[in-house]
């Protein structure tokens, strides 16, 4: 993924940072509506899974990988070297795939991702040079934190702070809560393999960590309203051209 930062140096901090944040919250916007329409087409699938399997058992569309590995032929990447990767499988093989895959938490990831590189941005604007090259801004705040004591909440909102130059004291405590618990089920994930993590509510957090950075260093803007979609009813007060939608669109969007 390419970094979050603005495109052009006409802008006042706060108008940099406006920018920074529209990006990033529409690209967790974008990616929740991508993600739960996997989902509804995995669930469907699961379903239907009989009619899954003899979709794909003409011309077997889907083929597996395989490796044939030595110490002489591991950098030679193309076809029929040392990995394989058209080889025939049964169907069958293929929806048993499926029970292994891990969405959720791999979406969670990309989201954390976003969070990462909209901090990283907002502070280069807000304290430049104060991030070390291949340090993020929740790098000091570890995912372990004990959140029920006092003193290791103070240092962490201190910590939160520092890289936007926000005061500690304007930090609640629940906005440490929000990063560490998605920072523990993320580095489980990456650095473990294994977290049962729940992608709405990890979501969540991490735009509640951008929009609380975003309101505390933009004064000036009270709210945030954000909706990357045609707005049919006009609840984000943001007016677009309505693209045309048939009589049961409207039903299903009402339902």
């Amino acid at each position: 993924m390419t970094s979050i930062a603005p495109n052009t140096e006409d802008l006042t901090n706060d108008e940099k940072i406006s920018k920074l944040t529209n990006e990033a919250i529409e690209k967790i916007l974008e990616f929740v509506l991508a993600h739960r329409t996997m989902e509804f087409i995995y669930d469907e699938t699961m379903n239907n899974w009989r009619e899954f399997e003899d979709s794909i058992s003409h011309g077997y569309p889907i083929k597996a990988a395989g490796i044939i590995a030595t110490l002489d032929n591991l950098d030679k990447l193309r076809e029929g070297s040392f990995y394989h990767e058209d080889e025939l499988v049964y169907p069958g093989e293929a929806t048993d795939a499926l029970n292994n895959i891990y969405l959720k938490q791999a979406s969670a990831a990309y989201v954390f991702t976003i969070l990462e590189l909209y901090g990283d941005g907002v502070s280069n604007i807000t304290q430049p040079g104060h991030l070390p090259d291949f340090r993020s801004w929740h790098n000091s705040i570890k995912g372990t934190i004990n959140l029920s004591d006092n003193t290791a909440l103070e240092a962490a909102r201190k910590k939160f702070g520092e890289p936007f130059n926000i005061n500690e004291n304007s930090i609640p405590n629940f906005i440490i809560a929000y990063l560490v618990e998605i920072k523990n089920l993320r580095n489980k994930y990456m650095h473990k393999g294994h977290a049962a993590i729940d992608f709405e509510d990890f979501t969540k957090k991490a735009l509640a960590l951008i929009c609380f950075i975003h309101l505390t260093l933009v004064p000036t803007d009270t709210s945030l309203a954000l909706y990357p979609y045609e707005d049919y009813y006009e609840k984000y007060s943001t007016p677009k051209k309505k693209k045309p939608i048939k009589e049961n669109d409207c039903q299903k969007i009402g339902n």
